[in-house]
């Protein structure tokens, strides 16, 4: 049997969630994955159970993760644990096996239940970046001119933000929709830099209308409202918005730049 060092497992119903939970990356050769870690914060309520003097044809099965968000335990903390009886060097060093199995199930036919098949989708698998590809190049095999490019791309978009238009602290329309025309379209025409939620909405809200015209003039609309006070027309009436917003989307320039941008998601 076992002597030592035996298999221990934790009750997650007795975790205090997401407050124990450490989230930390492993790379190894050839894989990268995401992991969690135990504060031990809370220890004093966790419930660890372990099976002391294990045989050769004993075994313990246990859930190491469910995609299943509706249960309350959905991953099993498990770990080696000493026994302060033993003296390291009395019992012999433990021998295990491990075996991992991956389970999938239909939908129920009654409805029953949630879908909750992880997919490229429902996990914005296109936004995750492999760490070791991130880190591939250092500063040590950057140029001069690599250097430079990196913070000038990173500094123009913000000084353009704080100071590179006029109308950024406008309060009242002009009654000129045309005057804005300059202002959105470099607001379009940035969405390289947007950040990667902005990406995403983009992308979403394209996919949802089916047709490009459809999702700009949905897009347009909901920068115009400019619930954040980015563009300077927060403070617009809704009458006001909407004409700017359909004179955007009748002219050609912005028409354009937009698709440039947000028209290759309709073909994806």
């Amino acid at each position: 049997p076992i002597e030592n060092n035996h298999l221990a497992v934790l009750d997650e119903r007795s975790v205090v969630k997401p407050d124990d939970y450490i989230t930390k990356d492993l790379h190894g050769d050839g894989y990268s994955l995401v992991q969690y870690s135990l504060n031990a914060r809370h220890a004093d309520q966790h419930r660890w159970y372990y099976f002391p003097k294990m045989k050769k044809d004993e075994g313990i099965l246990f859930k190491q993760f469910d995609s299943d968000w509706t249960k309350s335990g959905r991953t099993c903390f498990h770990m080696s644990v000493a026994d302060p009886k033993v003296g390291a060097d009395e019992a012999r060093e433990r021998e295990s096996i491990e075996l991992r199995a991956v389970c999938f199930w239909k939908k129920n036919s009654d409805g029953i239940g949630v879908d909750s098949m992880p997919t490229k989708e429902n996990t914005n698998a296109d936004l995750i970046k492999y760490p070791p590809n991130l880190s591939a190049n250092t500063f040590d095999d950057a140029s001069v001119l690599d250097l430079i490019m990196a913070l000038v791309l990173k500094i123009v978009p913000f000084v353009y933000l704080l100071f590179g238009h006029k109308n950024n602290r406008i309060t009242q329309y002009s009654g000129k929709p045309d005057d804005y025309l300059d202002k959105f379209v470099t607001v379009v025409d940035y969405f390289p830099q947007w950040p990667s939620y902005g990406v995403v909405w983009v992308k979403n809200e394209m996919k949802r209308a089916g047709e490009a015209e459809k999702g700009i003039a949905a897009i347009t609309k909901v920068i115009m409202d400019d619930q954040m006070g980015y563009n300077g027309t927060k403070a617009f009436r809704p009458d006001e918005k909407k004409e700017i917003a359909d004179y955007l989307v009748g002219n050609e320039r912005f028409t354009k730049t937009a698709m440039k941008h947000w028209g290759t998601f309709i073909l994806e």
